[in-house]
């Protein structure tokens, strides 16, 4: 059976040719593909749809690697919106979105709130996923990046390590 041109699955299978050439360094072929899903994700399943959050959030990467910040601020709070309306604030895709957003964030050199928003991707991670994830080692590291940026060495060091144990586990 056909599915047609505006199936969420046709949305999926873009997403991940998107996210092919985006691997490949290929950024302006992986941004019409990446819309092209989000259009279809919002016009199938709703413009407040988790996946369209999700849909979001992709475009948003794509962008903070194209040094696009602007944009890439601006998707990342829609998507992190979204999923926290849909999901809840305690759903490992919102913890997702935080991190993102403070990935962003160091990347500007704007630490205001980069600690909290790891803390609390931390946290749900935790809660969700349990300590040992290596979603949780992952995340531990980036704050000790952050910690590492603010020159709070021995913070970042003791995070660095707890990440390893994790993952070696």
């Amino acid at each position: 059976a056909k599915l047609g041109s505006d199936h969420p699955t046709v949305a999926s299978v873009l997403n991940n040719y998107a996210a092919l050439h985006q691997d490949l360094s290929r950024q302006a072929e992986a941004e019409p593909l990446y819309k092209r899903a989000l259009a279809i994700n919002q016009r199938s399943l709703g413009a407040e749809h988790p996946k369209v959050g999700l849909d979001f959030g992709v475009l948003a990467g794509l962008y903070r690697e194209q040094a696009h910040y602007t944009e890439a601020e601006r998707l990342h709070q829609r998507a992190l919106a979204i999923l926290e309306a849909k999901l809840g604030p305690e759903h490992p895709s919102v913890a997702n979105s935080l991190n993102n957003i403070a990935l962003l964030r160091r990347d500007l050199g704007q630490y205001g709130n980069v600690e909290s928003l790891y803390r609390r991707a931390l946290q749900i991670y935790e809660r969700k996923l349990g300590s040992d994830h290596p979603t949780v080692a992952n995340t531990l590291s980036n704050l000790a990046g952050y910690y590492q940026d603010r020159g709070k060495v021995a913070d970042a060091e003791k995070l660095q390590k707890r990440a390893i144990a994790i993952v070696e586990k």
